[in-house]
């Protein structure tokens, strides 16, 4: 899985068969780059040369045959989870604007990438 974030990676005993539980929680595209590129640029150019939307992880999870993917708006110690389509019209909406006008938005729409996908 070389192609995945950083993240916490369970597994269960269900019946017999195994279920594989991928938690994940990485900073999100629209609202970085979360590095030092920061600074300079709209890019992530540093240590995060990889930042994810919703879109892009849920076709990297399908890939690998998950069954299932849950969504979470998280920030400040408070989840809730949300619909997937929350997530893609967020994402479908601030991908037409610049870099530059939609970050502010994002940090409030989309403040990071969390969620569970289940095989």
């Amino acid at each position: 899985m070389k192609s995945f974030p950083y993240c916490s990676l369970g597994g269960a005993r269900k019946g017999g068969n195994s279920l594989v539980v991928y938690v994940f929680r990485t900073p999100h595209l629209f609202t970085g780059p979360h590095d030092v590129s920061q600074y300079f640029s709209y890019e992530p150019e540093g240590f995060h040369l990889k930042e994810w939307t919703y879109t892009q992880m849920k076709a990297v999870l399908k890939t690998h045959h998950f069954s299932r993917f849950d969504t979470f708006w998280s920030a400040k110690g408070f989840s809730v989870q949300l619909p997937n389509a929350y997530f893609e019209i967020c994402e479908s909406i601030l991908g037409k604007m610049h870099k530059k006008h939609f970050r502010p938005l994002a940090k409030y729409l989309i403040p990071t990438l969390y969620g569970v996908a289940i095989k």
